[in-house]
């Protein structure tokens, strides 16, 4: 993992937060060389919380804290796909309009990317917005669940 820092210079830099493994980041800016401990930086947004700063993309000896996304899922344990991305609203208490809202997702069906992965801080879920290939299906899909579970994998 590598940290958000709120500087372009390592050595002046605050860290912000850690980036987690899998996560999401918007390049916004660079890379650029940062020269003092000779690592390429760029400027970006965390998509799960929206925390901005400067990520180190590989140390210099090389090894890499970024690479570069692209826009396949596959589904590794079963999920649901909703209509909506929050599930904390009323329309999700009731059992039958939840039933009639939800797709089931089995283990190794394949997803291409609408709108990137981003916690919903109401339930700690991690949801990626997806068309199903072998169906059309759009809708929300939980790719990450509160404990850690991972649903759904870039590939």
């Amino acid at each position: 993992t590598t940290a958000i820092t709120d500087n372009q210079s390592v050595q002046d830099g605050t860290p912000i937060r850690r980036l987690e493994v899998g996560e999401v980041v918007e390049v916004h800016q660079g890379p650029v060389l940062e020269g003092s401990v000779d690592v390429k930086r760029v400027f970006g947004r965390a998509l799960t919380d929206s925390t901005e700063g400067w990520i180190t993309t590989s140390g210099n000896l090389g090894t890499a804290f970024l690479k570069e996304g692209g826009s396949t899922f596959k589904v590794f344990k079963e999920t649901v796909m909703t209509d909506g991305f929050d599930l904390s609203t009323s329309a999700f208490q009731d059992s039958t309009t939840l039933r009639e809202t939800t797709r089931k997702m089995n283990m190794g069906e394949t997803l291409y990317l609408i709108e990137w992965p981003r916690k919903d801080h109401a339930s700690g879920l991690v949801r990626m917005k997806a068309r199903v290939k072998s169906d059309g299906s759009e809708g929300w899909v939980t790719t990450i669940g509160n404990q850690g579970t991972v649903y759904v994998k870039q590939v």
